[in-house]
């Protein structure tokens, strides 16, 4: 199956070498998750699939601002400057995605799930905006450090839900295989 929100830190060739089982031939689709039918969640992994590559694809920009000012990897860090100015480029990619995310129907099994995805980009969205006031703040010889601790606590609040979603995401998987495999 799709592992969608592993792409969220890792990269567009990640997703693209996962196919999902119910795509083979003879599956039946009319059967049973624990989220919904086979045909159910593939159609909705497939819809949800270009959002999580785009913002995979958008974080990928923000890391490279991140490790711009990079010396060594346990130096790994930006400055206000250009994290700033890459959180202006990549926030309104994820309000896009955003958008699109809101306008997709999850099956009523898997809105946990669906909610849950809108929260950790929302919050990704949120860290961006405390990173581009944390600069505005900075220029302005006003407590930044403050702003930028905010910030980070956005961010690390994000990249803990990527890894509940990913865990969800792994059972999503396993159980559309499992139902698959089923006699």
């Amino acid at each position: 199956m799709i592992a969608c929100l592993t792409l969220a830190c890792g990269t567009a060739e990640d997703e693209k070498s996962t196919t999902p089982a119910a795509e083979s031939p003879g599956v039946d689709m009319s059967k049973k998750t624990a989220y919904g039918t086979v045909a159910e969640v593939s159609a909705y992994l497939e819809t949800i699939n270009a959002p999580i590559v785009k913002i995979g694809a958008l974080q990928q920009q923000y890391e490279e601002a991140l490790a711009s000012a990079k010396q060594g990897a346990a130096d790994r860090r930006g400055t206000g400057h250009n994290l700033a100015t890459k959180a202006t480029e990549v926030r309104p990619g994820l309000q896009a995605v955003l958008h699109e995310l809101d306008a997709i129907e999850p099956p009523v099994l898997l809105m946990p799930f669906h909610r849950d995805t809108r929260k950790m980009l929302a919050t990704r969205i949120e860290a961006l905006a405390k990173t581009i006031k944390g600069w505005d703040v900075e220029q302005a010889d006003g407590d930044f450090e403050a702003v930028y601790r905010e910030a980070e606590k956005e961010y690390e609040s994000a990249n803990q839900l990527i890894l509940q979603l990913n865990t969800e995401m792994n059972r999503i998987n396993s159980s559309v295989q499992e139902a698959v495999r089923s006699p």
